[in-house]
C-alpha cells in the first residue's frame, strides 16, 4: 500500500523518542495488520467497535462489562516492537479544544460512561461534577495535567499516548472516514467510520457573535435546556477567548505537534 503523498493522511516518525507511550492494540483486517494508538475522544469508541466486531476472540468477553477494553487489553495489546512491525499504523489526532468541549458534553453534560470521570473530579476539586460548568473543568481541573496529578485518563495529552515508533497513517478525525475507507475498503469506513459514534463530536470553527456563552452554565442546566431544546450546545457556545487560550497553554505539546504534523496549521 502506498502511504506517501496521500492527502487523507500523513506521517509522523517518533522512533528515537524517550516516552513509551501508553495503550496500541493490533488486529488482522483481510490482508492488512493494523496497529491502533489508542486516545480517548480521538474516535476510539470506531476503533473498539472494529475491534469487537472482527476480533477471533470476540465471544469470550461478549457478557463482559465494557467488553471493548476487556477484549483490546485481554488480547490485542501491542509491544513498542510489535506496533513498528504493523503495516498500517494508525495515530488519530483531534483539535485539543475540540477535543476538551466533547469530553464536557459527553460526559459531563450527557453523562455518558461517567462514574469514573465523576469519582476523579471530586476526589481533586472536592466539587458536585454535576455541577460543573466548562469553566470549572478548564480552570480546576484540566489545568492538573500540567501539575502531574493524578487525573482521569480522558484529559491526558494526546502526545502521552504516543510510542517511539514511525506512524504512516496520522489522521485527522474530520478526515476518519475517508482515510479508513481507503486504508481498509469502504465496507470497514461505511460500517464503522461514516458517522461518529459518539454524538458529541462537534468541529470548532469561527465564533458566532450572537450565541450565548455558556461556558459558566453549570452541567445539570445545560442538561435541562437541552431536554427542553432551547440550546444545541456547540463546541462554540462553550468558549470565550480566555478559555481558548487557557486550553492552548494546557495543551501546549499538543497544539506543538499538530504544528509537525500540519505545518501550514495557523
Amino acid at each position: 500500500m502506498a502511504f506517501n503523498n496521500n492527502p487523507e493522511w500523513t506521517s509522523l516518525d517518533r522512533t528515537g523518542q524517550q516516552q513509551t507511550g501508553r495503550a496500541h492494540y493490533g488486529i488482522n483486517i483481510g490482508k492488512e495488520f493494523l496497529s491502533y494508538c489508542y486516545i480517548r475522544k480521538n474516535a476510539c469508541t470506531a476503533f473498539k467497535n472494529l475491534f469487537l466486531d472482527k476480533s477471533p476472540w470476540r465471544r469470550l468477553i461478549w457478557n463482559k462489562r465494557n467488553p471493548g477494553i476487556k477484549l483490546l487489553n485481554g488480547f490485542h495489546r501491542l509491544t513498542i516492537r510489535k506496533a513498528q512491525q504493523a503495516n498500517i499504523r494508525v495515530m488519530v489526532y483531534r483539535d485539543p479544544v475540540a477535543r476538551l468541549t466533547s469530553l464536557y458534553r459527553n460526559k459531563f453534560v450527557h453523562q455518558k460512561d461517567c462514574d469514573d470521570i465523576f469519582a476523579n473530579y471530586q476526589m481533586l476539586t472536592g466539587k458536585d461534577p454535576g455541577e460543573a460548568t466548562f469553566r470549572s473543568l478548564v480552570e480546576g481541573y484540566a489545568k492538573r495535567v500540567c501539575d502531574g496529578d493524578e487525573i482521569d485518563c480522558h484529559l491526558y495529552t494526546q502526545t502521552s499516548h504516543l510510542m517511539p515508533i514511525d506512524y504512516n497513517a496520522v489522521i485527522c478525525i474530520d478526515n476518519l472516514y475517508a482515510s479508513m475507507s481507503k486504508l481498509l475498503g469502504t465496507d470497514i469506513g461505511n460500517q464503522y467510520f461514516s458517522t461518529p459514534a459518539n454524538p458529541s463530536r462537534s468541529s470548532i470553527s469561527a465564533q458566532d457573535p450572537n450565541s450565548i456563552c455558556l461556558a459558566d452554565t453549570p452541567a445539570s442546566q445545560l442538561q435541562e435546556l437541552l431536554r427542553n431544546k432551547a440550546i444545541n450546545l456547540t463546541s462554540q457556545q462553550l468558549l470565550d477567548e480566555i478559555l481558548s487560550n487557557s486550553i492552548r497553554k494546557i495543551y501546549a505539546e499538543d497544539f506543538e505537534l499538530i504544528k509537525q504534523i500540519e505545518p501550514k496549521r495557523p
